[in-house]
């Protein structure tokens, strides 16, 4: 396992470190439970989704495919998160700095398990060709 792994791991720390301290300094409300509940089930939600679309990708041992549905899967959370930021700010249905801090903090969870996916993947391909035939 690499390094890579302990890197994400504080991101996603320091996002919810943030997250904390967000809501310590604009106080609790129910629009911010609301906002935080909505980001961490979309992320959640994405993030089960993400798995099972990597491991298809990771299983046809293409690298090339794995990477454009690894950063088609960024994109698609890029984008989620800015328009989720965007409807909640339109709507008010939602405090939009709760579900952006905690959706980020499921993006870079899954991050880290993507990052898990794709080594061990590595290993085992590395494992194979060294194995005689």
């Amino acid at each position: 396992m690499g390094w890579q792994i302990y890197g994400i791991g504080a991101i996603a720390v320091l996002s919810g470190a943030l997250l904390v301290l967000a809501i310590k300094l604009m106080g609790w409300s129910a629009e911010m439970g609301v906002g935080i509940a909505s980001g961490q089930g979309l992320g959640f939600v994405l993030l089960v989704l993400g798995y099972f679309g990597t491991r298809r990708a990771l299983r046809e041992k293409d690298m090339k495919a794995a990477m454009s549905h690894a950063l088609g899967g960024f994109f698609f959370r890029l984008v989620t998160l800015v328009a989720g930021v965007f409807a909640l700010v339109y709507t008010g249905w939602a405090n939009p700095l709760g579900f952006a801090l905690s959706y980020l903090v499921m993006v870079f969870a899954f991050l880290a398990l993507e990052v898990v996916m794709v080594q061990n993947a590595l290993d085992r391909s590395k494992e194979d060709a060294a194995q005689p035939r």
